[in-house]
């Protein structure tokens, strides 16, 4: 709404957030697993810039916790980027892009989800589809501080979501490796962050929120 009006002049009464939300039916949390021995750590995405993916590789390069995997998957311009800057490190690895109706079972199959690490400025201003996703799947989740998160999200302090600053890989390597330290709290951290997506993000709550953006726009007299 900010890039709108600062962008385009939009005045601000006319803008409204609606949120994208994640396919419940595909994306829903699986019974309570025990972790994976070593602990799975999954990013997915198309390696653009505001994903930050080379992040993700620093941050595994200074690791310092539990046996841990981080696991890298898609495809797209810093692929081969990360690839490079992850030669030597034998706690990466990479896969290739799955069928979008197989992405959910991936999902669920890792123990903390990454959601993005970018400094560019759409990396502030957009909640990504992966962080839609893996809340709905009831997943433990690290991603960025932004301001296109709604503050009572932000300000909750059992969302089942940890935050760290953009571009920052050595405070992403140091929550991962507190949140490896204790596996016995995914299953309560994966339940809060189910619990945040049904408030903010669910299909119930996308509805309230076109619902208002709807109320709000002018009437339009009936022709003829």
């Amino acid at each position: 709404v900010r890039f709108f009006t600062d962008t385009l002049g939009v005045e601000r009464a006319k803008l409204h957030v609606v949120y994208v939300g994640a396919e419940e039916p595909l994306f829903f949390p699986a019974p309570a697993q025990a972790p994976g021995t070593p602990i799975e750590v999954l990013f997915y995405g198309s390696f653009l810039a505001l994903q930050g993916a080379e992040v993700i590789v620093d941050a595994a390069r200074a690791y310092r916790g539990p046996a841990l995997r981080w696991v890298l998957l898609g495809n797209g311009p810093l692929l081969e980027t990360c690839k490079q800057n992850a030669q030597g490190l034998t706690n990466v690895a990479f896969e290739n892009w799955l069928p979008y109706a197989q992405l959910p079972a991936r999902i669920r199959h890792a123990d903390i989800l990454l959601g993005v690490f970018g400094t560019t400025p759409k990396a502030q201003r957009v909640i990504p589809n992966k962080v839609f996703q893996a809340l709905a799947c009831g997943k433990p989740l690290v991603t960025c501080r932004a301001p296109a998160y709604p503050a009572g999200l932000m300000e909750g302090g059992n969302s089942g979501i940890t935050w760290v600053p953009a571009g920052d890989s050595a405070a992403l390597a140091a929550r991962v490796a507190e949140l490896a330290h204790h596996p016995e709290r995914f299953a309560t951290l994966g339940r809060a962050a189910r619990s945040s997506y049904e408030k903010f993000f669910s299909a119930d709550a996308i509805q309230r929120q076109l619902q208002l953006a709807l109320a709000a726009l002018p009437l339009t007299p009936a022709r003829g």
